[in-house]
């Protein structure tokens, strides 16, 4: 009863959506082309303070931030537990913005090159 269907958005209207809600899923499925993914909706909700459930195929967000990764089986309990933990302060959100912007990438690939 909590989860309404609302089609494909706006990317604006997506995030007020994000911006409203407890958690946010990425429910991957297992295979090749999810090895290397590193979805951006990760980000995307914890910019709008929203805690992230992933499927375990998720392997990429095995131990970040604001992030529960569950078996496909055993989403429920990760969302639980997503939900009941504490709130993304809009301190947190905004030091994980800058820490993940494209030019903190950008600049940690430069250092990178240059050691090689």
């Amino acid at each position: 009863p909590n989860i309404r269907w609302h089609g494909v958005l706006p990317y604006y209207q997506a995030m007020a959506h994000a911006a409203a809600s407890d958690v946010g899923l990425v429910p991957f499925g297992e295979g090749a082309i999810t090895a290397s993914v590193d979805p951006i909706k990760y980000y995307d909700y914890t910019a709008a303070r929203c805690r992230t459930v992933a499927t375990s195929a998720m392997t990429e967000l095995r131990g970040r931030k604001y992030c529960h990764l569950g078996e496909p089986g055993e989403l429920i309990d990760a969302v639980l537990a997503a939900a009941e933990a504490p709130a993304i302060t809009e301190a947190q959100a905004q030091a994980f913005c800058r820490a993940n912007s494209w030019n903190a990438r950008a600049d940690a690939i430069l250092r990178a090159a240059e050691e090689l």
